[in-house]
């Protein structure tokens, strides 16, 4: 006796697979704006930027690269399907 899939099995993890790209998005823009309202408060107290403004741009940058290739993967991966 084989098993087969369910198909409702099969469709909710496609459609968890989209909230997870909503969900990735969202939070790389939350990010993006928390980053710049704190250059932006620094730069409105005339403040030098420091080593942990210049780290928190390094983390930025690497979550931004980090979500697209998720983003990038799963897309490559509905293609296969």
């Amino acid at each position: 006796m084989a098993a087969t899939a369910s198909p409702t099995l099969e469709t909710s993890y496609y459609q968890l697979a989209n909230y997870n790209k909503v969900l990735a998005s969202t939070f790389v823009a939350i990010d993006i704006v928390a980053v710049g309202m704190r250059i932006a408060a620094r730069k409105k107290q005339k403040a030098r930027l420091q080593l942990d403004d210049y780290l928190i741009i390094a983390a930025l940058v690497l979550t931004v690269g980090s979500a697209a290739t998720m983003l990038q993967c799963k897309r490559s991966l509905f293609l296969l399907v």
